[in-house]
């Protein structure tokens, strides 16, 4: 059974200075007004993890229409969990209230567990967090986090699971996911983007209740997909859907692909990973892509499936897109058409020449071959005549791509005979995020371009000079080093008492000031070695053009030099002595003076 854990969110690590300004400013108008505001959710998580998040929820006392009276641009959403959204310096912050009463009978079902779960040590005023941390999904995600009084609430264990890198509902799975089944595709979300595993109960669930995805809108679904995608969690949340058998369901052409390619190469050799790494390398938390950008390499996937094509086409395509001129981009292609991975079944066997004018040809051809592609991914008919590539495979038939994602990925490959006849080329090789998530088409192109250049294992010219010094390969690396790092220094913490983590806090800080001080004297000795061994090399440098005599003398010289050092700290030690007790025998004969004068007025 959990019990009541008050943690300080110092020395958790959590400063104030990592909370958005936004997020402050809601915070401190609720309080002003006389409401109690809380961080809640994926956001305390994030923080104790020391990542930047996604965005942050704010749950407080005051009602939702309360909550609306005190900002500009609000408003309330949502049936079952109705929530307010305040827009604020072009921000989104969803404040929930402890007031509200979930709407459905599924609470009915769960008052018997809550009662029995109801955590030990649990004063009156904590029952207000307990019961709305009961409505969660995860225990990692019912942390509450109060930045006036930098104190964290955990009342589900939250902090253990986190340690222990587990993924866990607060109720029974079976009774979690019915009651959402949109929560399945936030567990995958979750532990893709966390590298979390899966209690053996949520396995069980997802296994048994996959089939409740199909109930949920197509514009949730789109939305879940998208925080997958296009927050540097493609690869894992693609891989995660796989192995659960939820592919099949949300994407079956690309399930059957995978199943197919898995048995002769692995799943993580096929073009498809390749691509969904290449777009996790450019896409993060703090910097998002754009739904529009995976729907295009999707379309761009599909493309090369149905229709294979010879390896100088798609560089030449790539290229094409990346540097936005014809001649540099032919001239990379034909430079690098060495080096690309030839992938199965996309590529076709590279064996006659092709001019330029039949490069551009079969470009413009694959171009349009892309942007027809999308109807797979929008159109039900177009996906079940997509899956006859693929016998044995059943089509669920369900698309939640929008069809107007079709103009913009015809806006994106349909106008390649355009900058095939354009003498301008790109000037930054940087990425706009603001513009790509704007869906700027030219700013699409040139991600798109770099994402497969970069599958095809030849970067651009100016790849190296642009973008190395910010290599995403290296940020991603750290990053995971640090959320592990990071997730066993919390836990490890989160698993004492509160004596316990004062005690280990303050065993911290000694270690590092020990460690501090012999480092200093470490210095002090490799400094005094050092002048040493230059003054030694300096005499040994020089002995073949000195005699012997006068080798001698410099050594003896080296030696009268440290002598007087070594006298010259002895006399300011000596020094420094002397007015000590001169100053002490000051004070002592004042103190005797006092006394005498005391004893007389006494008397």
């Amino acid at each position: 059974m959990p019990e009541c854990t008050e943690l300080d969110s110092r020395i958790l690590g959590i400063k104030p200075s990592m909370i958005s300004e936004p997020s402050w400013i809601v915070l401190k108008i609720l309080q002003r007004e006389g409401f109690k505001a809380y961080l809640v959710g994926g956001c305390v998580r994030d923080l104790l993890l020391n990542r930047q998040p996604k965005d942050y929820d704010i749950i407080t006392n005051a009602q939702l229409e309360q909550v609306k009276e005190q900002f500009r641009r609000t408003q309330i959403v949502g049936r079952q969990f109705p929530i307010c959204i305040v827009h604020l310096k072009n921000t989104v912050i969803e404040v929930s209230s402890f007031e509200t009463k979930v709407r459905g009978t599924i609470e009915d079902k769960k008052k018997k567990f809550l009662i029995v779960q109801r955590p030990i040590k649990c004063k009156k005023p904590d029952l207000l967090l307990w019961r709305d941390c009961m409505r969660r999904d995860f225990t990692v995600n019912s942390l509450f986090f109060n930045p006036f009084e930098n104190k964290i609430y955990d009342y589900a264990n939250g902090l253990r699971d986190l340690r222990s890198l587990k993924l866990q509902t607060l109720v029974p799975a079976h009774t979690s996911f019915t009651e959402d089944s949109a929560r399945i595709l936030r567990a995958v979300r979750i532990a893709a983007r966390l590298c979390l595993s899966f209690s053996e109960e949520i396995e069980t669930a997802v296994s048994d209740l996959s089939f409740s995805v199909r109930r949920i809108s197509q514009s949730r679904i789109m939305m879940e997909l998208n925080y997958m995608l296009s927050y540097g969690a493609a690869q894992p949340s693609i891989s995660l859907l796989q192995r659960h058998g939820l592919l099949k369901i949300l994407l079956p052409f690309h399930a059957a692909y995978l199943t197919q390619q898995e048995s002769k190469y692995g799943e993580n050799s096929t073009m498809l990973m390749k691509l969904l790494h290449n777009l996790d390398r450019v896409s993060s938390c703090e910097q998002p892509s754009d739904s529009g950008l995976w729907v295009g390499l999707f379309a761009f996937h599909i493309a090369l499936v149905g229709n294979p094509q010879h390896p100088l086409v798609v560089l030449c395509l790539a290229s094409l897109l990346y540097y936005g001129n014809w001649k540099e981009a032919i001239h990379h292609a034909r430079l690098q058409i060495d080096a690309p991975n030839c992938f199965e079944p996309e590529f076709l066997e590279a064996t006659a020449f092709l001019s330029d004018h039949e490069l551009a040809e079969r470009v413009d051809q694959l171009a349009f071959l892309i942007h027809q592609s999308v109807h797979v991914l929008t159109d039900a008919d177009s996906l079940h005549e997509m899956m006859e590539n693929f016998p044995g495979c059943t089509s669920s038939g369900l698309v939640f791509v929008p069809k107007n994602m079709r103009s913009y990925i015809e806006n994106v490959f349909g106008g390649i005979d355009g900058l095939v006849h354009n003498s301008k080329g790109r000037m930054s090789f940087d990425i706009d995020y603001e513009l790509l998530q704007k869906r700027d088409v030219k700013e699409s192109r040139f991600v798109i371009g770099k994402i497969v250049m970069e599958t095809l294992c030849c970067a651009g010219d100016h790849e190296v000079t642009s973008q190395r010094d910010n290599d995403p390969i290296e940020k991603k690396i750290v990053e995971k080093q640090e959320t592990s790092s990071s997730c066993q220094s919390l836990t490890a913490r989160n698993m004492m008492s509160n004596e316990d983590v004062f005690t280990g806090v303050k065993q911290e800080l000694q270690q590092k000031k020990e460690e501090k001080q012999q480092k200093t004297k470490k210095q002090k000795v490799v400094k005094i070695e050092d002048n040493t061994y230059v003054k030694s090399k300096v005499i040994g440098e020089g002995r073949h053009l000195l005699s012997e005599s006068q080798v001698a003398e410099m050594q003896k010289a080296v030696e009268n030099c440290e002598e007087i050092t070594h006298s010259k700290c002895n006399f300011r030690e000596a020094d420094v002595a002397a007015k000590h007790n001169k100053k002490r025998k000051l004070h002592a004969s004042k103190r005797k003076g006092g006394l005498h004068l005391l004893s007389a007025l006494f008397k």
